[in-house]
């Protein structure tokens, strides 16, 4: 895996910057130094470092403080550890987070992925400054559990096209049909919290989604930022190939709630959308033999499922 760095940054630049909030929230996270390390990394000058865990058995806090702090080099203003004894979930958890939050800008960082090089933040908050909307998304690039095999940029060229036009109610009706807003990559303003909210508890492991939909019903901007910014390790909850069961009632709950409901013409959408989960079912099974099977295999599969087998290549060939 390669991490390609920017031009280095001059000085004064550093000191207009104001102070950003960057938010880590963890569960029994087995990479949450290697998250810790990229944030800590960054040439940008002043940075509150939240790291929100879950109720993870043997969390260590002490450890995790002392660790930034041996490793802090001056630009990390507050760390942040919290811990709560009870697991609540990522949306509860998000949320106590940003309550904490002091900074203008507030950018993500799961435990299990890093930010691409040391300029990021840098980089991001200048786009967001001019961008003038309450929330900014960027390209994530996605992995493999293993970090060594990318995946494929995130958003797709097509998706990357409507976001960049800005308009509210096209990305809304694409987003009827398909996430095409990484949450990975979903940072807000501290403005946002009081002009569009917090994340809503009504579901557990799903924030980014309903946040985003609430967003452009009401007509908010949703820039984006057409550059990396997060490496995305594969395998976390929110993993097509083996979705959390939670994940899939929430799911299910924010169709009928914030798509459905909204709907100009619901039964059609719903038809739709059932069809999609179909071909996404026939999708991940003949993934799942490709990978199990010899080379005699693989050629009796992509004789049976031709579109499956021609989408592979395809995303081989463009690495979507």
């Amino acid at each position: 895996m390669h991490m390609k760095s920017t031009k280095k940054i001059s000085d004064k630049g550093l000191e207009e910057l104001p102070l950003i909030t960057v938010i880590t929230l963890s569960y029994r996270s087995k990479h949450l130094y290697d998250a810790v390390r990229s944030v800590l990394s960054q040439n940008y000058p002043s940075i509150q470092y939240i790291i929100s865990d879950d109720a993870t058995e043997d969390f260590d806090k002490d450890c995790l403080l002392r660790f930034i702090e041996q490793k802090n080099k001056g630009n990390i203003c507050q760390a942040l550890v919290l811990h709560h004894k009870t697991n609540i979930g990522t949306v509860a958890n998000y949320n106590r987070a940003l309550h904490e939050a002091k900074g203008k800008y507030i950018f993500p960082l799961a435990a299990d992925d890093l930010y691409v090089n040391e300029n990021v933040l840098y980089r991001w908050t200048q786009a967001f400054a001019e961008a003038n909307a309450p929330v900014m998304c960027a390209y994530c690039d996605n992995y493999d559990e293993a970090m060594q095999n990318f995946l494929g940029r995130w958003p797709r060229p097509d998706h990357a096209r409507i976001l960049a036009k800005g308009n509210t109610e096209a990305i809304y009706r694409v987003m009827e049909r398909v996430k095409i807003l990484p949450g990975a990559t979903m940072a807000r303003t501290s403005d946002s919290l009081q002009t569009l909210g917090y994340f809503d508890e009504t579901y557990r492991l799903l924030e980014d989604y309903p946040f985003a939909m609430q967003t452009l019903r009401r007509g908010a901007p949703i820039a984006f930022w057409p550059y990396s910014a997060v490496i995305r390790r594969g395998g976390g909850v929110s993993d097509g190939k083996k979705p959390h069961p939670q994940l899939v009632k929430d799911m299910e709950v924010f169709y009928e709630r914030e798509v459905y409901t909204f709907s100009t013409d619901p039964n059609r959408l719903r038809e739709y959308l059932e069809n999609r989960k179909r071909k996404n079912m026939t999708i991940l099974n003949f993934q799942k033999k490709w990978a199990s099977s010899g080379l005699c295999g693989r050629l009796a599969l992509s004789l049976r499922f031709p579109s499956c087998f021609a989408r592979r290549v395809y995303h081989r060939m463009f690495r979507i």
